[in-house]
């Protein structure tokens, strides 16, 4: 009884990680095909705000650094 006991907690335990390792996979690889999409939009925006910034304020001045910490 006990080693029947055994074999089904072995094989309860073997789906849950096989499950959690192809969740795991499967996030990485979603992430991987996002993150050029992400990256650019991340760049864009922080173009735009560097050239909103030195509109008003000359880059190396302290308000222009304060802006640039903020976002």
């Amino acid at each position: 009884m006990e080693s029947r006991f055994i074999k089904i907690l072995s094989v309860c335990l073997s789906l849950i990680f096989t499950a959690s390792l192809i969740f795991f996979i499967t996030g990485l690889v979603l992430e991987y095909k996002q993150s050029p999409i992400k990256t650019q939009n991340t760049l864009t925006a922080f173009v735009e705000e560097t050239s909103k910034a030195a509109e008003y304020y000359l880059p190396g001045t302290n308000e222009f650094s304060d802006i640039m910490r903020s976002n």
